[in-house]
């Protein structure tokens, strides 16, 4: 039997602005021909909204494939596989929130670590595409916080706060017919997201599956194909891409010898450390450290990890 073909997908990953838990994509960089040769889909590390400016095309989300036109706004989770494309090859804008969701809701419910978690998942429930006239007040709040980013007035952070907070709240709430069964994808997600902030906590140690799996409490067999499922890449490959983002933090803010770095973020040798870092960034760490230097760009820095499942 001939071996499944395995479909490649981008992971998009983006660096949240330090002491902030949204940026905003805006402006003419964004009116483009959206698609082009490019045929994967990509997911992303946090919440992505988009509102659709000018142009028409479609929207593929998942398996779907949605029609979108000006005045459709776009509310996908993180590691929601997905794409936009141009109708007919030509020119459409977009502009776009990426929302830092679980990072919010920990600082807004500081005492309330459940509440957090559960209005965090609220959120993520679920993929929503919609004319503004279905959703009138998200998109206003959407429109609100882009205004805010784009003239950047005195105070503009703690405005953008208020009203994420409010954003957030009604995506929430949009969602909350599910919360009560706690299945479907937000349950798997909700389950993922368990290992990916133990990940985060304990990506120094020599981690095994069994390891993350059971802090889950999870069978091992069970975690591996939910967390394959949610996230497009296997525990491992996340672990591994945790330590290679943690790396470039070390590069950038200490003058510590590679070596040190590679063993401070969990790589059991150089070997191992350059093999991943190559993996996920395509070039070294040495020439990445070389790269940044020159062109002091760092805050703009994306890290995309090719993938198939």
């Amino acid at each position: 039997m001939a071996k499944k073909r395995r479909i490649p997908v981008q992971f998009r990953y983006y660096d949240m602005p330090s002491g902030q838990h949204v940026f905003a994509l805006l402006g003419e960089s964004w009116r483009r021909n959206y698609g082009g040769d490019i045929s994967e889909l990509h997911f992303h590390n946090y919440l992505e909204i988009g509102i659709c400016r000018e142009g028409a095309g479609t929207l593929i989300v998942e398996e779907r494939c949605l029609p979108y036109q000006p005045g459709m706004i776009s509310v996908l989770p993180q590691n929601t596989l997905h794409t936009t494309n141009s109708g007919e090859g030509g020119i459409c804008f977009w502009e776009y929130l990426f929302v830092d969701v679980e990072g919010f809701f920990r600082e807004y419910y500081r005492e309330d670590v459940r509440k957090a978690e559960w209005t965090a998942a609220g959120v993520n429930a679920q993929a929503g595409f919609f004319r503004k006239e279905e959703i009138f007040h998200i998109y206003r709040l959407t429109e609100a916080i882009m205004e805010e980013e784009r003239e950047q007035k005195p105070g503009y952070r703690e405005i953008v706060n208020g009203i994420l907070g409010a954003l957030l709240l009604m995506l929430a709430r949009g969602n909350g017919r599910a919360d009560k069964t706690d299945t479907g994808n937000r349950g798997k997600l909700r389950q993922v997201m368990k290992a990916v902030r133990y990940l985060e906590l304990h990506y120094q140690n020599d981690l095994a599956v069994e390891d993350i799996a059971g802090a889950c409490h999870m069978s091992e067999s069970h975690f591996r194909r939910l967390f394959g499922e949610c996230m497009h890449m296997t525990p491992l490959e996340y672990l591994n891409f945790v330590r290679v983002e943690k790396a470039c933090e070390q590069i950038l803010k200490t003058g510590y010898s590679m070596e040190m770095i590679a063993e401070m973020v969990g790589f059991q040798s150089q070997a191992s450390f350059i093999r991943n870092f190559k993996e996920y960034l395509g070039i070294t760490p040495y020439q990445w450290k070389k790269q940044a230097e020159k062109e002091d760009k760092m805050k703009e820095f994306k890290i995309s990890a090719y993938k198939g499942w």
